[in-house]
């Protein structure tokens, strides 16, 4: 491997280090944890690599940009200007990909997911990257910081009772419209934007890297080192999925308390009243709640702002066993990952994860368009959906990062996937009368499916019952239309275990068994 020399320039201090260029992607790949010092970027290559490994990269770790390059060539990373001069002779990473682990307790090549954040520019030019560092530095300056979660939670009861003394008598239905007034509306102390706007800023980036670290923890058996709580992306970092659901419910609760002690009746005290809501709200986001599996709102959200996913504690481990991914996990003796649903929020604005009101109502419209599915047997020009628009609602597949791995962790990974969209597709089914039997063959064939991956046998038994499998689908994609581009998509997923298994098994896929 060639030897690459690393420069790193933060704040208070500046060092280089001489690595080889293996271990400067797995440098490049940490920046997903939206580091702003070096100290910070060593936490995070603890995502890919044994502390050991990250310790001998710092041991002969020099002060002061290098003044020579090497064989390797040169990488700055300057975290003042979030920006990365790859003066390197490898390939420049990917934002969005795979690197190869540093693990001494596996003999196997695994490959774990990351992801670039935007705000971090990466450019070629070693000789006039000073200039360009020089103009974003200001952009990233810690007085650029909004510590957001400063507004939105100390600040919402004050708010919320003086709108309704203003407005409660105005509107039919008080809740909803203060809580879509509190949402939108800017705000100085939140630098001209609304609510809604900073929560939803970095939703995307939060939960790719959450979900990234749950693959990390399924490939390596063992919990990622989440954010610590004084690093910058903790505490000034975006909301994701988790986060922004509970708001919306402290939101409401506090708002229907609110309607429950007054109704059209006038506030008392304004001071007493926002100090009954302050109360309220401690209780509610500190209290261990039965639905989160005996968690509190604000231990779910220290979570995933150390980027780690929802796990299910010990002894709460109730095995759905209608629930594909459920019995899967179950039965690999892994940590049971689990998400909030956010299903009824969409019917407002507001409260709903699209980013432009556009881009709502044409969802909206798109939902209104979708047909029923009874009765059976018909089949309509279009079911409502457009290339556009996620086929799943609740799962999601990172088939860039599939694609990158090894052909045994990519079928392993999807195998987990696919448990995920099964999950939701037997959920759909529910909701239709008849539809026992079916759910119940939808099972036999997932089941019979691990079984053969699991004991990884001859590719003619895979092949046999992938295409059991993918012919029960189109059974129900006949018989509910709506379902139709759910099961086309898993099928297509199915494609892919199908010839990963077999580039697994050196074997070939076109041959004749």
């Amino acid at each position: 491997m060639l030897q690459t020399m690393v420069s790193m320039l933060e704040t208070e201090r500046t060092i280089h280090v001489q690595v080889h260029d293996g271990l400067v992607d797995l440098m490049l790949a940490a920046l997903s944890a939206e580091p702003v010092t070096i100290d910070e970027l060593r936490a995070a290559m603890g995502r890919f690599m044994e502390p050991a490994v990250v310790d001998f990269c710092f041991a002969e770790a020099a002060d002061g940009l290098a003044t020579r390059s090497t064989e390797g060539g040169h990488v700055i990373i300057d975290f003042t200007a979030r920006l990365v001069v790859h003066g390197g002779a490898a390939p420049e990473l990917p934002r969005l990909g795979c690197v190869l682990c540093c693990d001494q307790h596996t003999t196997l090549d695994v490959w774990l997911p990351y992801r670039i954040p935007e705000q971090w520019q990466i450019i070629r030019d070693v000789r006039n990257w000073r200039d360009l560092a020089e103009r974003r530095r200001p952009v990233f300056a810690p007085d650029k910081d909004l510590d957001a979660r400063a507004v939105l939670y100390p600040k919402l009861a004050e708010a919320l009772v003086t709108r309704w003394l203003a407005t409660a008598d105005q509107s039919a239905t008080p809740v909803t419209a203060i809580q879509d007034w509190w949402l939108l509306t800017p705000r100085d102390d939140l630098r001209g934007k609304s609510p809604r706007d900073v929560l939803l800023a970095k939703h995307e980036f939060v939960d790719g890297d959450v979900q990234d670290q749950g693959e990390i923890w399924s490939l390596l058996k063992r919990c990622p080192p989440g954010l610590a709580m004084r690093t910058h992306a903790y505490r000034y970092g975006g909301f994701g999925t988790h986060e922004i659901l509970l708001y919306h419910e402290l939101v409401a609760l506090l708002l229907c308390d609110l309607e429950r002690r007054h109704g059209a009746q006038r506030l008392g005290d304004p001071r007493a009243e926002t100090a009954h809501l302050e109360q309220l709200q401690q209780e509610w986001m500190h209290q261990p709640q039965v639905e989160f599996y005996d968690q509190s709102p604000a231990a779910l959200i220290a979570r995933e702002r150390a980027r780690l996913p929802a796990v299910i504690p010990p002894g709460h481990e109730h095995l759905d066993h209608d629930c594909p991914l459920c019995r899967m996990m179950a039965e690999s003796g892994q940590p049971m990952i689990w998400q909030l649903e956010n299903s009824l929020l969409d019917e407002r604005f507001a409260t709903s994860f699209c980013r432009s009101r556009a881009e709502w109502e044409c969802q909206q419209r798109d939902a209104a368009e979708t047909p029923d599915w009874g009765p059976p047997g018909r089949l309509p020009e279009s079911r409502g959906f457009t290339p556009d628009h996620s086929v799943w609602q609740n799962s999601f597949t990172n088939m860039t990062s599939l694609s990158e791995m090894p052909a045994w962790e990519a079928v392993n990974v999807m195998m987990f996937a696919v448990g995920g969209h099964m999950a939701e597709l037997v959920q759909d089914l529910r909701g239709s009368d008849d539809t026992a039997e079916l759910i119940q063959e939808l099972h036999i064939r997932f089941d019979e499916l691990r079984v053969v991956v699991k004991e990884q046998r001859e590719l003619i038994s895979v092949r046999s019952t992938i295409g059991q499998f993918a012919a029960l689908l189109d059974d129900v994609a006949r018989t509910y239309d709506a379902l139709g581009l759910k099961c086309a998509d898993l099928e297509s997923k199915l494609d892919f275990l199908e010839k990963r298994y077999a580039r697994h098994l050196g074997q070939d896929l076109e041959a004749t068994y």
